[in-house]
């Protein structure tokens, strides 16, 4: 008797809804609708020394898109929507990819959007997702679950506290691209 009435004790004091360490990021991230700052890009290539370095600035918005900035070493821009990939350099158009034409545009607007607009359930559809928390801060290790996916990245491990800290990005080739975001409040 002693054993049933522990179990019905325990029973009705746990919480019937634990919460999951991805709903844990979404309350420390918040949902974004604008976001903007500035970043650092380092892409490690396989088979050469060093890395690549750029920074410049980006903005996010959930009705208008990313818009990619880099100021240096060059000058470019890039324009992310849900319809259309497009790039600049100076007055030049050198990319216009329509998410119509190319499938991998509307998957890459769906996980910038998710990244940027902390929609953490959306990149689930995707990915098979590890999540850590530690104190103030979380870690997520992100493992494609499709070959099309796969083909963008083959792993990604994103880092933040209340914000996106940091994005590392490894393709198949072996490359390496790692995003350090330092956002604007």
């Amino acid at each position: 008797m002693r054993k049933l009435s522990t179990l019905l004790l325990l029973f009705f004091l746990t919480p019937l809804h634990a919460e999951t360490a991805l709903e844990q990021v979404a309350k420390m991230v918040g949902h974004q609708t604008t976001v903007e700052g500035a970043f650092i890009q380092r892409k490690k290539l396989t088979g050469f020394d060093g890395e690549l370095v750029s920074s410049g600035h980006f903005q996010f918005n959930a009705e208008k898109g990313v818009l990619w900035k880099v100021e240096s070493p060059i000058s470019s821009e890039l324009r992310l929507t849900r319809e259309s990939l497009t790039s600049h350099n100076g007055d030049q158009l050198t990319m216009d990819l329509r998410a119509d034409q190319q499938p991998v545009v509307k998957i890459l607007a769906e996980l910038f959007y998710a990244l940027l607009g902390a929609q953490w359930q959306l990149l689930e559809g995707y990915f098979i997702i590890d999540t850590k928390i530690m104190d103030d801060s979380w870690q997520m290790d992100l493992t494609p679950r499709n070959n099309i996916v796969a083909k963008i990245a083959e792993h990604i491990e994103l880092q933040g506290g209340s914000q996106l800290q940091q994005i590392t990005l490894s393709e198949q080739s072996g490359d390496q691209t790692r995003i350090k975001f330092l956002m604007q409040p």
